[in-house]
């Protein structure tokens, strides 16, 4: 958590958003087959802290051209939380929408 120099994924992601997001990410669309297939979607759990609330809904310290810019671990890592919960919020929507469609 928080490493006080940026490391990157080997895709080239701020090491942060690649474990806690993309990582959830990949392995959630690995299971949804099985998630969106019940009668009672699964749940998906998200961790975050006090410190979201600080987190802003960018993307500049993500991205491949934030190399050479200023980076702040804890800045880095609430951005992480903060899209970690937007895509757990997003899946929920998606999911009750489809238990919807099916009749469930």
């Amino acid at each position: 958590m928080a490493p006080k120099k940026r490391l990157e994924t080997a895709d080239g992601f701020e090491m942060q958003f690649g474990t806690n997001v993309l990582g959830h990410f990949a392995l959630t669309m690995r299971l949804m087959p099985a998630l969106s297939g019940r009668a009672e979607p699964g749940a998906k759990a998200a961790g975050s802290n006090g410190g979201v609330d600080r987190a802003q809904a960018g993307t500049a310290e993500l991205r491949r051209s934030a190399i050479g810019k200023s980076y702040s671990p804890m800045g880095a890592y609430r951005q992480s939380k903060l899209a970690d919960l937007m895509f757990s919020f997003e899946l929920a929507r998606r999911l009750k929408d489809a238990g919807r469609r099916r009749g469930a």
